[in-house]
């Protein structure tokens, strides 16, 4: 019956684990190019950039994860893709 004391006392004495950081999530922004645009129009509403030629910049993003990588790039809609120029 002595043993189970000290086997109490030891345990709480013990005190809980210190759990391990999880691994940490990073983003990385990077440059994916640029799309050049002879007419920049749709992209203002006030009219502002009609007939005016712009590069467009396309950043995408890495997301490193411990469940995994993710690469994010948004894109360009089909209807600006299809646009003549």
């Amino acid at each position: 019956m002595k043993l189970l004391p000290i086997a109490a006392l030891a345990l709480l004495l013990a005190g809980p684990s210190l759990a391990a950081a999880p691994p940490a999530v990073t983003l990385y922004a990077m440059d994916c190019g640029t799309i050049p645009v002879k007419d920049a129009d749709p992209f203002a509403d006030d009219g502002s950039y009609k007939g005016v030629a712009r590069d467009l910049i396309v950043p995408c993003y890495l997301i490193r994860h411990p469940g995994g990588d993710l690469i994010w790039d948004t894109g360009v809609p089909q209807a600006i893709a299809d646009m003549p120029g």
